[in-house]
């Protein structure tokens, strides 16, 4: 009986030796686990880092992206401004050139052209005694002589427009002396039926006698006559 119970105890030790050994193992086991899983983290977290990395180099280029579209956008804009500017300036100059064209085309037919002084008429109450609103005319050319030094001129000039005379009531002249003190003083004034194509008036040469002389010449349209305070166009001459 002591023998078979040696031989149990033995088995039984044997079995916890076994026992003792596998726990080791699974001990083993885990701590190989439990580094692997560290491992893993830090990789984990070399990647992560990498990612946030990579995903802060995104944001840098999407903010140069946007960056660099602002600018564009700004530079596009600015070029479009600089094309309306050039196509607004395009425009004045070929307007300034027709301009041009047609003025030197007027002044070159007033030159050539036969002509009649325009018919002296009597002076219309409505530039003796009426209060009135002068305006600066732009719709007719006026040609003055080179030479001053003759003791009669021819005043010419030109309607831009033919059809504009049948509209006009008369048209004026009245040259204006101004003294050293400042003082204005009525050297002329006359009054003068329209005429189609050229209008001509011949004066005597008060840039003879008279210094600082102005010359106003204009015309008043039919539609004026019978208002109270009338507008009279003139352009001045110096």
């Amino acid at each position: 009986m002591e023998c078979i119970k040696n031989i149990d105890t033995q088995k039984n030790i044997k079995t916890i030796e076994d026992e003792k050994i596998l726990l080791a193992k699974q001990a083993r086991d885990i701590e190989a686990g439990k580094s692997q899983l560290a491992e893993q983290k830090r990789k984990f977290e070399i990647e992560k880092n990498q990612l946030a990395g990579q995903k802060r180099e995104f944001e840098i280029e999407k903010n140069q992206l946007t960056e660099q579209k602002i600018e564009l956008e700004t530079e596009k804009k600015q070029l479009a401004e600089q094309k309306r500017t050039f196509e607004t300036e395009r425009v004045r100059l070929e307007k300034q050139r027709d301009e041009a064209e047609a003025e030197k085309n007027r002044l070159m037919k007033i030159a050539v052209s036969p002509f009649e002084y325009n018919k002296i008429i009597e002076i219309p109450n409505i530039i003796n005694n009426k209060p009135y609103y002068l305006g600066n005319a732009t719709n007719f050319t006026l040609c003055v002589p080179e030479n001053k030094k003759q003791d009669y001129i021819d005043l010419k000039f030109i309607f831009h427009d033919d059809t504009f005379v049948d509209k006009i009531e008369f048209i004026f002249m009245t040259i204006i002396t101004i003294d050293e003190d400042g003082k204005r003083w009525l050297v002329f004034k006359q009054a003068y039926k329209p005429q189609q194509g050229v209008n001509a008036i011949k004066l005597k040469n008060y840039f003879i006698t008279h210094k600082n002389i102005n010359i106003d010449l204009g015309y008043v349209l039919k539609t004026e006559m019978g208002k109270e305070i009338p507008r009279l166009e003139k352009i001045t001459y110096k």
